[in-house]
């Protein structure tokens, strides 16, 4: 089965910098295994998978490793956005059904605005283990289900870490974000993810 893929560098306009992911056109769903596969084989650090409805996209994200990204991929979805566009340029507005719900997409020009699900979050009461691991303590700390967030006062505070990455991983997370207000944008973040 061939499977062609488009390599999109999110959130950037320089090739080979930013975030990178596939994003592969389907006519039809194969087994999870194929699309691991192919993930795997393409090895960036995401592989976008769409296919067009009637109304919406359906969208499904894997990791390089092969597995399935179960709730959302920000980087993932832009880079499929890119991709619709790129086929459908007079199209200025459409949506994606993803894993973690519904991705109403807006283009204008060559931005995109994608209004992404909330996810409730709510404060953790011990924050010690996570300070330790990001080896700065941050202002607070946030369970947003699969990662948890660190909230900084500063932009040189997050841009300075350098976390303890098997501390991080003994916590038991799929990634750790750590943020800030920004001082040229209205806020900076990193992700780790051991």
């Amino acid at each position: 089965m061939d499977i062609d893929y488009l390599h999109v560098s999110a959130f950037t306009k320089v090739p080979g910098e930013g975030n990178s992911a596939a994003v592969c056109e389907l006519q039809s769903w194969p087994r999870d295994e194929v699309l691991a596969s192919v993930a795997r084989r393409i090895a960036l650090p995401v592989t976008s998978f769409l296919m067009r409805g009637a109304r919406d996209v359906e969208l499904r994200w894997f990791s390089r490793a092969g597995t399935p990204v179960a709730s959302m991929c920000g980087h993932g979805t832009l880079a499929a956005s890119y991709a619709v566009a790129l086929s459908q340029p007079d199209q200025s507005r459409f949506s994606f059904r993803t894993p973690g719900g519904v991705v109403d997409v807006q283009r204008e020009g060559e931005l995109f605005r994608l209004a992404l699900p909330r996810w409730e979050c709510k404060p953790v009461e011990t924050p010690t283990e996570l300070a330790e691991a990001l080896r700065r303590t941050p202002e607070e700390i946030l369970d947003a289900g699969r990662d948890l967030i660190a909230r900084y006062a500063t932009e040189a505070e997050v841009r300075g870490l350098s976390p303890d990455m098997p501390k991080l991983l003994a916590l038991g997370r799929r990634g750790f974000i750590a943020t800030a207000p920004g001082i040229e944008f209205d806020c900076v973040s990193r992700f780790f993810c051991p």
